[in-house]
């Protein structure tokens, strides 16, 4: 009936937001790339462990990497508001209303993340 989205938005997203963060909490040079990749997979492994636990701890360089759930969905709330506009359009395309829909598919991995669950509950649910 419609689809809609943006083909750049994912999770590669949060990771590089949770990056900016622990880069801007710890004192990284952000020039330095070396930091950027070990950072980057540091983050992707915290957004699947945040998925199923309140926090994320590791050590980089001697630098603490401590992020709680609260914390990494307050940082990732912006990326999620786009993927709710994403499916607004969508429903406003298709000229359906929220209360029509009986079920959604959920795909990629960043569907695991409580928070995009959550608002995607949200959205549908509340007017």
């Amino acid at each position: 009936m419609a689809t809609n989205g943006d083909t750049y938005l994912g999770g590669d997203d949060f990771d590089a937001a949770l990056v900016d963060y622990w880069i801007n909490e710890n004192g990284f040079d952000a020039r330095e790339s070396k930091y950027r990749q070990v950072l980057r997979l540091k983050a992707e492994e915290a957004k699947i462990q945040l998925s199923a636990n309140e926090s994320y701890a590791t050590v980089y360089e001697g630098k603490d990497l401590t992020i709680n759930r609260d914390t990494f969905e307050e940082i990732i709330k912006p990326i999620v508001d786009k993927t709710i506009v994403c499916c607004n359009n969508a429903l406003k395309d298709a000229g359906i209303k929220k209360e029509n829909i009986d079920e959604i598919v959920l795909v990629g991995g960043s569907t695991r993340v409580p928070l995009v669950k959550q608002m995607l509950r949200d959205f549908l649910v509340k007017n």
